[in-house]
């Protein structure tokens, strides 16, 4: 089975500290990713550092990929899914550890096109300290 990675995002820093608290904000990453010819994906993120200070609360940092149907019809739009496709995530917590890795496998029907985005929610009690250090890879494969 012969696969293609993909860097989505080399080593970059992500900062939601400013964020109130309670609130999220989504930045795409990359989105128009040709999938049609492929019949299994994985998503590798690494968190190269982590400065997420939550005080044991919900604050965090995810990476998930999402449906694209994009068209050239309206090249402006964005027609992203809602939700990440099945399985298709991987969150950075308070308690995640410096050069730590995950690697999660797109279970569900990933379609002709993908997104990959990333997610920093804040915690819904007081703001805290919100930032990793992050890189991510979509590994796709074929047959």
């Amino acid at each position: 089975m012969s696969g293609h990675r993909l860097n989505i995002i080399p080593r970059q820093t992500f900062d939601f500290t400013y964020l109130a608290a309670g609130a999220s904000q989504t930045h795409v990453l990359a989105g128009k990713i040709p999938t049609a010819r492929f019949t299994k994906a994985e998503l590798l993120v690494r968190a190269h550092t982590v400065g997420i200070d939550s005080a044991g609360t919900d604050a965090s940092i995810t990476v998930d990929v999402v449906n694209d149907a994009s068209t050239d019809e309206d090249p402006n739009a964005t027609f992203l899914g809602d939700t990440a496709i099945t399985d298709a995530e991987v969150t950075i917590w308070e308690g995640t550890a410096n050069g730590a890795f995950a690697l999660a496998p797109l279970t569900g029907d990933f379609g002709s096109m993908v997104a990959v985005r990333v997610i920093g929610l804040q915690s819904t009690g007081t703001a805290y300290s919100l930032v990793a250090e992050i890189s991510a890879d979509l590994i796709l494969k074929e047959g």
